[in-house]
């Protein structure tokens, strides 16, 4: 038994004697962003998808509020966003065309889309060389919508009145309507320069049917 305690106390001050020796732990790191800029100016290039698969172009720049919030503007362009609608009613109208008896009918229709949004960004403060983030922007997109039909070849849409058609709204003309977009991405810093990936949702409130687009892009940017 007195060997037994002599053993304790021995363990004790060698136990007492490791932990004064041994540096303590240290808490860790509250997170930091990657750098101190503020803002930041970008292009980036992608792909859509909706009723069509088509492409994107845009240019951004914003700034941050705090650290982990951000506004930014951004002015872009889609370059097709025909919805179904307009797919069904020129396939109504072409075929129609070749029943008058003047030649085969052909036709197309593209709806490019321009727009300029502002928005808000949370970055989430996870990593300190890259940063996860969601975004959100409301703005106003200009539709065009490019309908056109042809009789062997030649162009008829302008005079179509003359064949018993009157194009509407939902096949010809431009229209600027509400835009809003929700979706997430990460962005990872070289020195100055920005690289981003994203993926978000558009809603275009186009009449008599909404537009829906998924966009995926890419960019690089430059920060100061």
């Amino acid at each position: 038994m007195k060997r037994l305690l002599i053993a304790i106390v021995l363990l004790g001050v060698a136990g007492s004697a490791w932990a004064q020796a041994t540096p303590a732990t240290q808490a860790a790191p509250a997170y930091q962003p990657y750098d101190e800029s503020r803002g930041y100016v970008a292009a980036t290039i992608g792909v859509t998808f909706g009723n069509r698969t088509s492409s994107a172009f845009a240019v951004e720049g914003g700034m941050k509020i705090g650290e982990v919030f951000e506004i930014f503007a951004e002015l872009g362009r889609m370059t097709d966003v025909t919805t179904s609608g307009t797919d069904a009613a020129t396939a109504v109208i072409g075929p129609w065309l070749g029943t008058l008896g003047k030649g085969s009918a052909t036709w197309s229709v593209k709806t490019p889309a321009n727009y300029g949004a502002v928005g808000a960004r949370y970055l989430f403060p996870m990593f300190e060389n890259f940063e996860p983030y969601v975004a959100m922007t409301v703005g106003v997109a200009n539709v065009d919508k490019q309908a056109s039909f042809a009789l062997d070849g030649a162009d008829v849409t302008g005079s179509l009145p003359s064949l018993g058609v009157q194009l509407g709204s939902d096949l010809y003309g431009q229209a600027n309507k509400v835009l809003f977009t929700i979706g997430g991405g990460v962005r990872v810093p070289f020195g100055r320069l920005l690289v981003d990936a994203s993926g978000r949702y558009c809603r275009i409130f186009t009449d008599p049917q909404g537009t829906n687009v998924l966009r995926f892009s890419a960019g690089v940017g430059f920060k100061f």
